[in-house]
């Protein structure tokens, strides 16, 4: 008499769906863009009928948030694991080159987090705040670092909030208390002058990693994208006194 196979806990079925929903939706992405995604194709690549997977994502821009929630947390795992351990201008190169190195990989999911926006579709915030600044947490937190040890090397030395950080005037009232909520919210400690400067350095390595995987640096300087990356390392990491 055969055994029967162990009946799937509603939990697992449900687990099991969204893994293959992720699958699916990887491969669409890859192959076509937000634009080949779909309830239908995620169907006909399961296997079943579209009705089983409404029952997980309602639409194509439940779908869309379901790719950004584990795109973002990918990325956000990677950047964790190489930082594990680093710390300085070596924390800040890890951030940099792993950043990198998943964008390079995964060319149409960095797309998805750092690319044009998808028409039509606003991701829900209280759903993808949370996993898409993991990694600008981390960042402006290695920044941040460099800037507390470098005060602390030279107590003497008085600096007030127009010498501090050099990349950026002082930012006006209200950007600075934005600045200074939004530091906060991603658990950072950073004056507004920091802060500011750090977006600035944020925007600019999110720019660099785009340029190249997005073939806007042109044919012959592309293949240059590490160099590049190397340099806007060592300068941050003075910038910032990272050591």
């Amino acid at each position: 008499m055969e055994s029967q196979r162990p009946r799937r806990s509603h939990a697992q079925a449900r687990a099991e769906m969204r893994e293959g929903i992720l699958r699916v939706g990887g491969e669409l992405l890859a192959k076509d863009g937000p634009a080949g995604l779909s309830v239908r194709e995620i169907a006909r690549g399961l296997g079943v009928a579209s009705s089983a997977i409404y029952r997980h994502v309602a639409s194509r821009d439940e779908l869309l948030t379901l790719l950004l929630e584990d795109a973002y947390t990918d990325l956000a795992d990677w950047v964790d694991a190489a930082l594990a351990g680093a710390s300085g201008r070596d924390a800040l190169a890890a951030l940099a080159g792993t950043m990198r190195a998943w964008a390079v990989n995964e060319p149409q999911r960095w797309a998805l987090v750092y690319g044009s926006p998808v028409p039509g579709y606003v991701a829900p915030a209280e759903r993808t705040t949370g996993p898409g600044t993991r990694v600008m947490a981390r960042f402006l937190g290695l920044l941040a670092a460099g800037e507390s040890a470098k005060s602390a090397a030279a107590p003497g030395d008085v600096r007030d909030a127009a010498q501090v950080p050099r990349q950026t005037a002082v930012p006006s009232p209200e950007y600075a208390a934005l600045l200074t909520a939004g530091a906060a919210e991603l658990g950072v400690e950073a004056e507004p002058a920091l802060a500011a400067a750090g977006v600035l350095a944020w925007t600019s390595l999110v720019g660099l990693i785009s340029a190249q995987v997005f073939g806007q640096l042109g044919q012959d300087f592309t293949p240059y994208g590490e160099e590049m990356l190397t340099a806007w390392v060592r300068a941050t990491a003075e910038t910032f006194g990272l050591n």
